[in-house]
């Protein structure tokens, strides 16, 4: 997690990123960077940003980098997707009042997020440029359920078929 040492700095545990570095990595004007510096948080690779069941509300705009989403299924944790900056994620847990439904974890070497810890979403909405991002998230999210439940009424159909066509075969024959 980010910890502010001094103006020009984003620091790391052990690593420290100037800011001119950040910007130039992600395009991210001075304005921009002072804006937003205490909502900053740097991750690197392999570290968890969002756990599945915790229940915070904070809302997360990748800024930079990209990041995995996870979720356990069973006793095993299953890859869902990848999302690129620039993005939001936890977006659904503040929505809906619900713990975390997956994990997000950082993909690429440096990732640079935004924590909004009191998402406000008139504020977010007001800003075309965010509006336009979060509507695009929510509408991929929603494509993205619709196709897995075609593909899942499909296999239903087909194990429905495979089940009927088993059930005939196992049945006795009058002689």
């Amino acid at each position: 997690m980010l910890k502010q040492t001094e103006q020009t700095t984003y620091s790391l545990v052990g690593e420290t990123y100037p800011l001119t570095f950040l910007q130039k990595k992600y395009d991210i004007s001075l304005e921009e960077a002072q804006s937003f510096r205490a909502l900053a948080r740097i991750y690197t690779r392999g570290s968890t940003i969002i756990r599945e069941g915790e229940t915070d509300k904070t809302l997360y705009l990748i800024r930079g980098g990209s990041v995995g989403v996870f979720k356990h299924v069973g006793d095993e944790e299953q890859f869902l997707a990848t999302i690129e900056a620039v993005n939001f994620v936890g977006e659904m847990s503040y929505i809906i009042d619900t713990p975390r439904s997956a994990s997000v974890v950082a993909l690429s070497e440096i990732v640079l997020v935004y924590a909004i810890t009191t998402p406000n979403f008139s504020i977010i909405l007001s800003n075309p440029t965010w509006a336009d991002i979060l509507i695009k998230r929510f509408c991929k999210n929603l494509y993205q359920a619709n196709n897995n439940l075609v593909a899942a009424n499909i296999k239903i159909q087909q194990l429905s078929t495979e089940l009927d066509a088993l059930k005939h075969a196992l049945q006795p024959v009058d002689v």
